[in-house]
């Protein structure tokens, strides 16, 4: 069995592939509206401030910025539901259709039992199609 996965910073969509019968069943969605926010309405105050010796004053920067913490949490999400559907044995093969960014983030999470399972690697967005126009992507790539 071949799962599909098609997601963004923000949103998944776990579908399974049924290679001979060109058919998509979309097994889970997975949302994360955090990931749409501002850093401004994730955090709760500004960042701190600091004084020095001789008078100069300043503002800490936070080492990372909050929605990118949200976009790591969510790939670390979507890397363990991947897992679980491995150790459940739900499928075999993988094909992953996410933006390269996220991409990395989701492998990330992956330990190599899992990576081992992919065998397309869609550096795309296909969140945004329809699951017909996602159908004939995979089809024209003889996927």
């Amino acid at each position: 069995m071949i799962w599909l996965i098609a997601a963004n910073t923000n949103s998944c969509r776990i579908f399974l592939y049924d290679k001979k019968s060109k058919k998509l069943t979309l097994i889970k969605e997975l949302n994360h509206a955090e990931s749409k926010l501002k850093g401004t309405d994730l955090t709760s105050d500004g960042p701190g401030h600091y004084q020095t010796s001789n008078s100069a004053r300043g503002a800490y920067s936070p080492r990372e910025e909050a929605q990118e913490n949200e976009i790591k949490f969510f790939s670390r999400q979507i890397a363990k539901e991947l897992d679980v559907g491995r150790k459940s044995n739900s499928f075999d093969k993988l094909i992953l259709a996410v933006p390269p960014h996220m991409n990395g983030l989701i492998q990330q999470h992956m330990d190599s039992h899992l990576k081992d399972c992919i065998t397309n690697n869609i550096k795309k967005d296909f969140t945004h199609l329809k699951e017909k126009d996602i159908l004939e992507s995979l089809i024209a790539n003889s996927l």
